[in-house]
């Protein structure tokens, strides 16, 4: 509901858009921070909301043709996306740090 007017306008200043932004920057922020020291936990939570949208879609969208095996079906794919999630955080977190340079 917040981030849709951020979407179409994207490149609006309306007050409300910059407030907006400016929450989930503090937020980001905030949770960079909180777990800079706690570099593995941190990096356990990061793939969990993709992998409980990816999963509610895939269960929602199931459970409403009525698939017969629900679980049986739904589980492969939910597993693939944990795995995959997993893979890429660790893989993000191996590369080294570019400088940033600035002009």
């Amino acid at each position: 509901m917040f981030i849709a007017p951020i979407i179409s306008t994207l490149y609006s200043r309306a007050s409300q858009n910059v407030a907006i932004f400016m929450t989930f920057k503090n937020v980001l922020d905030n949770s960079a921070k909180y777990l800079s020291n706690n570099l593995i936990p941190g990096s356990l939570f990061a793939p969990l909301l993709p992998i409980a949208i990816q999963s509610s879609i895939v269960i929602s969208v199931n459970w409403l043709n009525q698939t017969p095996h629900l679980w049986l079906t739904v589980a492969p794919s939910i597993l693939i996306t944990a795995i995959y999630g997993y893979v890429y955080t660790f893989t993000l977190m191996s590369k080294p740090k570019q400088p940033v340079l600035q002009e």
